[in-house]
């Protein structure tokens, strides 16, 4: 008879271990904290995090996959064992039993440099380089030595190509739009922009925020991309299909290149074939979505495929919101442990850069770890 394993958070196995003594557990999406370094093996006790806690995986050092390297994201199947402190505390302890037990998501184990924070993609007034996103770096970023590159895709029925978006991300036009960052650097934990070249915080006549660290602004309006994308009225939709801003390691993109971080605003328009072989825009695994599915393992590379549906919605058009995406990011787990959510903040004319930084020392976006970002 095959035991069907009991799938569960691991803060539930914390809260309740009497519970699931004994019991052959999933814990699903589990990543190593610490990130693993090379040559680090199973051996022993590790802790895995799941993004609601903390449990050690304990590895015999006898069983046969104990010299196995330590992995990225996995599913990690087990028996449930507890010991007792001193004190009478139970201590769970999943314990796997073959190497099948471990099932691998993602070898990838790197920090993700650079979160998408917020946006402004329909300032009061016209648009026309008044647009701008805020991101926020998990370690200090030297952008002449470690070049990255932001995408954004605005999939409005007027832009063109038409159809299906058969290079992803680099199908250029006035689909998507490439900018390079390849100067400027920006510290751990502090924010940084891209956008046009106005820096203004809500369109013509608001408040100069240029003492913000701008690191790449471009006049789309008269500019083609960087490699691809044609001069726009506007960067990003204000309603209707979809668009979305994507963040890459390095400035080469094309259709098969993964990006670093990936929101999406809205879900309609030509976007996704499931036909082989597959188009779209392609997702980082983030808190949003995986490239595989972490129940059935199935491929889904995809926005659109499989269950990465999940899309912010587009605020009132015109009047000047910035939309603040909170969240928490662990950087010694290099994962999310709270996902984003989204937050419209209405800005006026005279509104301070500080509007559209200072909420989020409320906790609504950091960075968390073995070198944490205090909140103000």
């Amino acid at each position: 008879m095959q035991l069907t394993p009991v799938v569960a958070p691991v803060a539930n196995i914390i809260n309740d271990p009497d519970r699931y003594e004994s019991t052959l557990l999933a814990v699903v999406d589990g990543s190593f904290l610490p990130l693993p370094k090379p040559g680090d093996i199973l051996s022993g006790e590790k802790t895995i995090n799941d993004g609601s806690g903390n449990i050690t995986l304990f590895t015999d050092a006898k069983a046969a996959f104990a010299n196995n390297t330590l992995y990225g994201r996995a599913n990690y199947y087990g028996i449930l064992l507890n010991s007792q402190s001193s004190d009478g505390k139970l201590i769970p302890k999943v314990l796997p039993r073959v190497k099948e037990d471990i099932i691998l998501l993602s070898s990838n184990s790197e920090l993700q440099h650079i979160i998408i924070t917020g946006f402004v993609s329909d300032a009061k007034g016209a648009d026309g380089n008044y647009e701008y996103i805020q991101f926020m770096a998990t370690s200090d970023i030297n952008f002449a030595t470690t070049p990255f590159s932001v995408v954004v895709t605005n999939n409005a029925g007027s832009s063109t190509p038409p159809g299906l978006p058969k290079n992803g991300w680099a199908t250029g036009g006035l689909r998507t739009y490439k900018i390079n960052i390849t100067s400027g650097s920006s510290k751990k934990g502090t924010f940084f922009y891209v956008g046009g070249t106005a820096k203004l915080i809500n369109g013509n006549g608001s408040t100069n925020i240029s003492s913000a660290n701008w690191i790449r602004v471009v006049n789309y309006t008269t500019t083609n991309g960087d490699d691809f994308g044609t001069k726009t009225g506007g960067l990003l939709a204000n309603s209707g299909n979809a668009s979305g801003i994507a963040v890459f390691k390095g400035t080469k993109v094309d259709l098969n290149t993964i990006p670093v971080d990936v929101v999406m605003i809205g879900s309609n328009g030509t976007l996704y074939d499931a036909t082989q072989p597959e188009y779209g825009y392609r997702i980082a695994d983030n808190d949003l979505y995986k490239t595989v599915n972490l129940i059935t393992l199935a491929p889904q590379p995809f926005f659109k495929s499989g269950n990465n549906t999940m899309s912010f919605p587009y605020n009132a058009s015109d009047l000047g919101y910035f939309n603040q995406l909170g969240g928490k990011y662990n950087i010694t787990m290099g994962r999310w442990t709270e996902r984003r959510n989204q937050k419209a903040i209405l800005m006026a004319a005279d509104s301070p850069l500080s509007f559209i930084e200072d909420p989020f020392s409320t906790k609504l976006m950091r960075i968390e770890g073995s070198t944490e970002v205090e909140d103000k």
